[in-house]
């Protein structure tokens, strides 16, 4: 049976310039369908790394590889689905506070 989950990723480790400060972070939101919890975050992860490594935010990162950790997995309800398109793309960058 497929499930369909939301995954929130956190990614750290990159550098992409700014107006302002450098972003070293993002949060992402992956909207899934999988068999399993374990392979919806497989499959997120997979998605961000191809957009980092391959995709285009290759050329604007001078960072590092993102290191990816999960925040959150959640099973998504029916009605949630109903309202909701997946989501295999977008970010939300926070930036250097230090610099």
């Amino acid at each position: 049976m497929m499930w369909k989950y939301s995954i929130v990723v956190e990614g750290t480790g990159i550098h992409v310039k700014s107006d302002e400060k450098p972003m070293i972070g993002f949060y992402a939101n992956r909207k899934l369908w999988t068999s399993r919890a374990e392979a919806a975050i497989d499959k997120a992860k997979a998605l961000i790394l191809e957009d980092w490594m391959h995709g285009g935010y290759r050329d604007a990162n001078t960072g590092s590889a993102p290191m990816l950790r999960v925040e959150s997995i959640t099973p998504v309800s029916l009605v949630w689905l109903l309202l909701t398109p997946s989501q295999k793309s977008g970010y939300v960058f926070y930036p250097d506070t230090d610099s």
